[in-house]
This record gives C-alpha cells, sequence and structure tokens, in this order.
C-alpha cells in the first residue's frame, strides 16, 4: 500500500518569558490551541489563524513562534514537526 504523508507541525506548548509569572490567556486564543490541540489545525494553520485574529504572531525559528496576546501579553507557542497520513 503507497501512503502519501505530509509534514507538519505539532502543537506541543504555551510558554511565557521566563522574566514574568504566567497569566491566564484570552478565551479566542485558548479556544485555537485547544483546536490545535485535537489535530483540526497544525502550527502553520494556526500560526495563519492567529494573524487573522490580530494577535500578531511572528516566528521565533521553523517549529517555535512569539503571540501577543490582549490578556496575558507575549506567549511562547512550541510546535514540533510530525509525519501525517494524508487519506
Amino acid at each position: 500500500m503507497n501512503l502519501k504523508l505530509r509534514s507538519e507541525l505539532r502543537f506541543v506548548a504555551l510558554e511565557t518569558p521566563a522574566f514574568r509569572p504566567a497569566r491566564s490567556c484570552s478565551v479566542l486564543l485558548r479556544h485555537l490551541l485547544t483546536f490545535a490541540q485535537v489535530g483540526l489545525f497544525d502550527g502553520r494553520q494556526l500560526f495563519d489563524w492567529l494573524d487573522r485574529l490580530g494577535l500578531r504572531p511572528r516566528w521565533k525559528d521553523w517549529a517555535t513562534f512569539w503571540v501577543q496576546d490582549p490578556d496575558a501579553g507575549l506567549l511562547l507557542v512550541r510546535c514540533e514537526p510530525c509525519m501525517a497520513s494524508v487519506h
């Protein structure tokens, strides 16, 4: 059987910078991260949605990006590479 695979970024964690304590993030960001956790969005799609909704994401490296949340401030979104089968 010939499976078609694609590379994607899977959401792993949300972190705050070390110099300040964690605060609760906005409801909008929480919903988008939940969608990413269950696999509805990969990291690139999550980045695009955050940008469309005005949370100003910017890439730190190929699998990590910063996002500016209105409630929690600057947050780091960590992803990991994975292979997914295309059905």
